[in-house]
């Protein structure tokens, strides 16, 4: 529903703007590429271009979220674009110490629309750089944000790229009501015994990586019936009892961690929607497994459950008729790093993206917490790597070196290792045609 004012705020868009009063609620997406930087002006170009043909780029977040009678709307930018504004570029020779630059500096704000773009150009390596793209959490969500990255970005042009595989509707099951409700009251209780992943004291974020090739994960997963992410879940499992300070007063880590993870509710027609279309659901990562298999066996059940009881289109349906209070009430719920410390998301990207001739090598999806939230994780699959990244608060010292375990993980449990017999029937796992990489 729009009107010349701009589109309505979802319950979700308003919950993230109200958390944006005392939190940074920034997301997007950073992206390495193999091949000389952009002249400036090119990419100042290319944004003037394609930008103002991007609605979601075109709007400013309203005062405040309002009370929950009131249905505040996005309000168009005043005015044309103005590179200027969200084009910033930096030279660097450290590539941790540019992004960490980044995340300090605050979006864009006022009557300016509430993303920008960075030019990350290394001076010891002319033949790589880096670009990262940052919107308002309240007006993006990571799937969105990446569709308008690749639109602004992509040698395709707007609409020329695939983006994220887009999930159809179904039909929402009672089951699938009853675990969202159960998930719900599970939320009320605290996640004992990790106490390591939370930051003792609010503070600057940082990112950190590691990368997997992608044809090791996609044919141990083939093998075992699951898809990439789960086996990537999976490796999370392991790297946070492997290595792991103990968390509390037993003799190990608890057997399970609750984590959110996120599921994009957009539809093919819904690319360029402005806002979040996404719903968290709770997963027990299996950190008490014995070994790779048995975790990817539980994360395996635990995914395929939500297929089966169709979360996701019983999320579709709740937001669409909850009311705002409704929607708040339960987005602090989720929220609460005392019952979920960890958030896990996924994104795939398509095989082949480049940018002013450029190819795309790497990337990671990330999303700025600020403080309280322990830490967050993303799966991002592109540049024929996956790369799994952590946001977390630099106070909580013990999350560094999670990608490196994760990395380690999974190395060194698939490599010239044969894969062990999935111990029931297989679930058929359906990849998009066209992230089929081509053979050369």
């Amino acid at each position: 529903m729009t009107d010349a004012r701009g589109p309505l705020l979802n319950g979700a868009d308003r919950f993230m703007l109200n958390r944006a009063r005392t939190q940074r609620q920034a997301t997007g997406l950073v992206l390495d590429f193999s091949g000389p930087a952009p002249p400036t002006e090119a990419l100042r170009e290319r944004l003037a271009e394609r930008a103002p043909l991007i609605g979601p780029l075109r709007y400013v977040t309203p005062a405040g979220g309002g009370p929950s009678w009131r249905r505040p709307r996005w309000r168009p930018a005043e005015g044309g674009f103005v590179p200027a504004h969200h084009l910033r570029v930096r030279e660097h020779a450290d590539p941790v110490a540019a992004l960490d630059e980044v995340m300090r500096v605050p979006l864009p704000g006022g009557e300016v629309p509430p993303w920008d773009l960075w030019l990350l150009r290394s001076s010891t390596a002319a033949d790589r750089f880096r670009l990262c793209f940052r919107v308002h959490h309240a007006l993006q969500d990571g799937v969105g944000a990446a569709h308008s990255t690749l639109d602004l970005l992509d040698d395709q042009g707007p609409g020329g790229s695939p983006g994220p595989w887009s999930y159809p509707p179904g039909r929402p099951t009672a089951r699938g009501a009853l675990r969202v409700l159960g998930d719900l009251g599970r939320s009320y209780r605290p996640a004992g015994g990790w106490e390591a992943l939370r930051p003792p004291v609010p503070g600057p974020t940082r990112i950190v990586h590691a990368d997997v090739p992608e044809a090791l994960l996609q044919e141990a997963a083939r093998g075992w019936g699951v898809s990439v992410n789960d086996l990537c879940l999976a490796g999370l499992a392991r790297a946070l009892r492997g290595g792991w300070p103990r968390p509390g007063a037993g003799d190990g880590p608890p057997a399970t961690l609750p984590v959110q993870v996120p599921m994009s509710l957009r539809g093919a027609d819904e690319r360029s929607a402005p806002g979040n279309l996404t719903a968290l659901f709770r997963l027990e990562l299996p950190v008490g497994a014995d070994d790779l298999a048995q975790a990817v066996r539980r994360v395996g059940a635990a995914t395929g459950a939500f297929r089966d009881t169709r979360l996701r289109d019983v999320a579709r349906v709740a937001a669409a008729v909850s009311p705002y209070a409704v929607t708040e009430w339960t987005g602090h719920r989720l929220a609460d790093p005392r019952a979920l410390p960890l958030i896990a998301s996924s994104l795939t990207l398509p095989g082949v993206v480049a940018a002013f001739g450029a190819r795309l090598v790497g990337g990671a999806m990330f999303y700025d917490p600020w403080f309280p939230l322990g830490a967050y994780v993303s799966f991002t699959r592109a540049g024929g790597v996956v790369r799994c990244a952590v946001v977390h608060a630099r106070s909580a010292s013990a999350v560094r070196t999670l990608p490196e375990r994760w990395a380690r993980e999974l190395c060194e449990s698939l490599a010239g290792v044969p894969r062990p017999p999935w111990p029931s029937r297989p679930r058929r796992v359906v990849t998009p045609r066209w992230y089929e990489r081509p053979s050369s």
